[in-house]
Formats: structure tokens, sequence, C-alpha cells
């Protein structure tokens, strides 16, 4: 490994470790938001694919998704500090409309990600602080989203009798969280190239809003009549005060009046957003104000919560329940991060899709590797990632891919490589860090998670819970250090099969209809075989995805056609075999079979 990797390294660990805590009792937390305590910054340079979208220069001058029917209703948090429970919510729940109404459950999450769960829970009271990360923490895990009728809201940090976290069924799951970056003036300490303008900013989350729906977002709030004009609902902070609350911006007029504010703190300008609070509504316009594009925090820590649209049960495999609470680099601009998992389900399973954060905008490749052992360190991913692609923004994000069966107590490896999108520039990784007050219930455990330093065809993998030994850092401890990467299966449930026989006057016609929620997972990674028994096994015919037919979701279905030589159709059964990849058709053990 390279001097220069070692000392990039360890001075990004030291400078998050020095600069990332913060107390209960300290923060500013009045209202119940707490900043972000990683800066995810994009840069205003060029990418190789051109200057990354900022927002679209086509906007209009008023928008609001109240109209199109995609706000849930306000909600009330009453004297609990979780208003970034109900924005990021807010911001969920937008994201499955105007198609699909739910409430999900802020008391779920408020309980779930409290000192009351244990290893899952963050260093706060269930009506104390949060942010978007915990959010995020909470819904990656697949914890969350529960109904709110499920899991009704309740005043205070006591969880209710018979409402433990852990026995609540999810009924979305989050696809992807997208942090946004804050602009120049609210982070005047950065290097200027990693910042936007006030103008870019604006765009970005007014473009978010239409694609996107709902943003949480951060502020400083006070009904103070300094600030608040109670007769308009029109809002503009610019005091010393620090963020202490979060809200949801649903739209925003160009041309709402500077004169509507408070008259003692008028804007220079036209111009305010949308917001909706978390006040019930007998507070503000129904629960909604208008907030200036002068104010002076408005949009610190935005995010976008982006709900699934069908839920599919997986089982979750992880090392990183409190998420991303921190990041790491080399000095170069490819960096590998790999968690091991052993599986512990009965049976088969399917590995299906994979989870990851991203710290900044990145391109990545997913590599899969289902032959390792106990006690493997290294890996030996195939050349061909199982999937790629790029990320604009920091955040969590989720990716299907071809489904890999594993089996029952075996060790299998997921692999990320991150290639960061600007040319000179280092690729970071996400990794969950215990912070006091904070994620102090962080752990980790030896030959789970490794990092991979990439010197052109070469790799160097290092325990990330010895990296300080490795690198030499004297007594700083990254033993409790863990790669923030998660793997989603699916069980292998019995196939339900239905097969239909055509006469014809020179053979026979036999189509297999495949009915189960996981049959195309299954079947995308495998070849089909037709046998019969009758006296000695022959097969008969075999196809591979190429030929099957998809009849809509759930149900597969495949044609096979043969001479009819006097062949007795309750002898025949099929045999699925998985293979490692439809090119090389090679085995990945033996076949599955069904008889009918």
């Amino acid at each position: 490994m390279k001097k220069n990797k070692i000392s990039a390294v360890m001075l990004l660990i030291l400078s998050l470790i020095s600069t990332s805590s913060y107390a209960e009792g300290t923060a500013p937390i009045t209202n119940g938001l707490i900043p972000s305590f990683t800066r995810y910054q994009i840069s205003a340079k060029k990418t190789g694919d051109g200057t990354l979208r900022m927002g679209s220069p086509e906007l209009p001058e008023a928008f609001d998704l109240r109209t199109e029917g995609r706000v849930s209703p306000v909600k009330n948090q009453g004297e609990d500090g979780v208003c970034w429970a109900f924005a990021s919510y807010a911001s969920a729940e937008s994201s499955l409309l105007p198609e699909n109404l739910f409430s999900f459950s802020e008391n779920h999450m408020k309980h779930a990600t409290s000192v009351e769960n244990g290893i899952y829970g963050f260093d706060r009271t269930a009506g104390g602080f949060g942010n978007r990360e915990i959010a995020t923490a909470y819904l990656a895990r697949r914890e969350g989203a529960v109904f709110s009728a499920d899991a009704p809201y309740v005043f205070g940090d006591d969880l209710p009798e018979g409402v433990k976290p852990a026995y609540i069924p999810i009924v979305k799951a989050i696809d992807e969280v997208i942090y946004y970056p804050n602009p120049a003036s609210l982070a005047p300490d950065d290097p200027v190239e990693y910042l936007m303008s006030d103008t870019d900013f604006r765009n970005m989350i007014k473009t978010a809003v239409m694609e996107r729906g709902i943003v949480m977002t951060g502020i400083y709030m006070t009904t103070s009549s300094s600030y608040y004009n109670s007769t308009t609902k029109a809002y503009l902070y610019n005091g010393p005060a620090k963020p202490n609350h979060a809200v949801a911006i649903v739209g925003w007029d160009d041309n709402y009046s500077a004169a509507n504010f408070a008259a003692s703190n008028l804007p220079q300008n036209n111009g305010a957003f949308i917001v909706k609070n978390s006040w019930g509504e007998s507070w503000g316009n129904g629960g909604y104000f208008y907030v200036s594009y002068e104010d002076k925090y408005l949009g610190i820590d935005s995010a976008s919560f982006i709900m699934s649209e069908e839920h599919v049960p997986y089982n979750v495999y992880q090392h990183d329940p409190l998420g991303m609470t921190s990041n790491l680099t080399s000095d170069d601009p490819e960096f590998f991060a790999v968690n091991k998992f052993k599986t512990e389900r009965p049976g088969k399973e399917f590995l299906s899709q994979v989870g990851f954060y991203a710290p900044l905008p990145t391109s990545y490749e997913i590599y899969i590797d289902t032959d390792v052992g106990e006690d493997d360190t290294a890996f030996d991913f195939p050349p061909t990632p199982l999937a790629s692609g790029s990320v604009d923004f920091a955040g969590y994000f989720t990716v299907d891919i071809a489904s890999l069966p594993i089996i029952t107590g075996d060790y299998y490896a997921v692999g990320i490589k991150h290639i960061s999108s600007f040319p000179g520039e280092p690729a970071y990784i996400g990794i969950e860090v215990p912070f006091e007050n904070f994620s102090s219930r962080a752990f980790a455990n030896p030959n789970e998670g490794f990092v991979g330093f990439v010197d052109g065809q070469n790799i160097t993998w290092v325990d990330i819970t010895s990296l300080a030994e490795e690198l030499n850092l004297g007594d700083f401890d990254t033993s409790e250090f863990s790669v923030c990467i998660k793997a989603f299966t699916l069980d292998a449930d019995p196939l339900t099969v239905d097969m239909y026989e055509i006469d014809t006057s020179d053979g026979l016609d036999i189509e297999f209809h495949f009915k189960n929620n996981t049959v195309a997972d299954i079947l995308s990674n495998a070849v089909i075989a037709l046998y019969t028994g009758d006296g000695a096994e022959r097969k008969l015919v075999d196809c591979n995805l190429a030929e099957l037919d998809m009849d809509g979701p759930g149900l597969t279905a495949f044609h096979a056609s043969f001479d009819n030589k006097g062949i007795d159709i309750t002898d025949l059964y099929i045999k699925i075999i998985y293979l490692d990849s439809l090119d090389n058709l090679t085995p990945l053990g033996p076949p599955a079979e069904f008889s009918f």
C-alpha cells in the first residue's frame, strides 16, 4: 500500500472524529432537529459526462404539490422533538402519491430509533432529537415503514404496551434517500469548488419537489413576531441561532410579495417556498406557511425519501443498523467496500437486491462472490460486475440484481467499487462509526467488513476493524467501524406449477406456468430442463431466460414441444439448474426438481 494512501485515510478519519459529535444537552434541538454529522457536498466541476444537473432552467414561477394531490394530510408532533420523523415521512408519503395515499407511523420510527431498541437504537429518547440520517437508518434496515394504524402516535417517551418495534411488519420499503448539498451561504468554511450558488441550490430544490415530491429540510423556527407574520403566515429568519426544526417543502411562488413578511424584517425581494409544518392544522394556514427565499437556513440538510411502489418481503443482511455516520477514503479515484455475510434462514435464498450509502456523487460497480470461506479475508470477484450505475447525489440507494442462489450456512460477499465522479478526486465509502451521545451503540466484529485499496489491477484488502493497526495509527481505534452495505434476499418458496397438455398430430406441446412471488427472480439465472422418468431418465428439452415468455407480474411460462413417443405425462418432471451466468452455464449446485 502506498504511503500517501495511508496519510489520506488517517487524516480523514481523524478529522471526522474530531468534528462529528453532538451531545444531547448541547445540540440545538429546541424543536427536535440536530445537524447532519457529515457534509455531503456536490462539486460544481464537470464530470466526464458533463456538468451535473443542478435543476431545470425552465421552472414555473409557481408550483404547489397540493394541487396535484401529492401531499398527505397535516399531522401534529405535539410536545415531542420528532419533527424530523414527521418531515421524513411527509416526503416518503408524497413519493407514493397521487396513486396511493398512506399514513406511516412516526410513533414507530421514534421508538425504534431510541435507546429502547438496544443495538438498533441511537442515543436518544423516543421523544428526542433526530435528523435525516436517523430516519434513513431506520428505513434502510427495513424496520419501517409501518402504518400509523398499527402504531398510533402517542406523545411522550413511553412505549405503549405491546407496541414493540420488532413485532410490527413493514408495509413499504425505502427505495432511495437523496441527500441534497447545502449552498455556499450555509457552508462558508468548505472549498468553493465543492459548493453551489444560492440560485443553483434553489433551482435544485424546486426540481426535486416537482420530480420526487416533498423535500424534507431544516430550518430555525420561532413564532416570534420579529420573524413570523401570524396574519399572512409568512416567515423569514436571519438571526444568529442555529437550525432547530425540520419541515417539508411542498412548492413555491416566485412572486410572493416581500411585503407579506414581518414589518421589522422584510426581505429584499419577492419569492417564497410553501412549507408544510407538523404542528397540526390549527397552526399557520391549515398547517402551512410561506418561507422567504432569503431565509437563513431553509434548505439545510434537505432530503427526498422515495419509497418502493411494490413491497417485496426481503430478508435483510447487514452490519450497519445505524447506517452511515461517517465516511472513508484513500487518495485514489477507486475504492472498494465489502461486507461478508453468512446465510441464516433454512433452505435456499436468492440474493436479489443490494443497498449502499454514497457520501458523494459516485459511479459504482456491484460484485458478488458466492464462494467465500469463513476465514477468507480476500475476495475473488468476477471480472464483470453484476450491476453498475451512478448516483448524482449523496444518500442511500438500492439496486436490483440478477438473483443468485445461496444455501443455508454458506458465506457470501457483496462488494461495491466506488468510482469518483470528479476527475482527479478520490472516491469515498460510507461507514458506521460509534459517536458518543449519538451512535455509541454501533459495534463491529472482525472478518465482516473490508476495504480494498485499488492499485491498477491489484487490490489490497484490509479488515476495516483492524484499519488503525494496518495503517499504523497509534492508539486510534477502528475496531467498531462497519461497512455500509446491505444484502436483501428472497426465500425460495415452493413453486406452484400448472401444466397444460395440447395434443397435436405430430407431437406434444406442453405449457408450464410458474406462479409465485419470487419465480421471476428464481428463473432469471437458471436453465430449465424437462425430463421423463419412464424406465430411465431422459432429457427432453431445456430452455434459458431468452426463451421464457413473461405473462405478467408473478406469472412466468415456457413451452416445450417434442415428439410424442408414448410418453406418460404423469412421468414428466422439470429440473431448474442455477447458473453462475448464462454465458458459461456453470451450475452452482444440485438442481431443484419438481414433479407433476
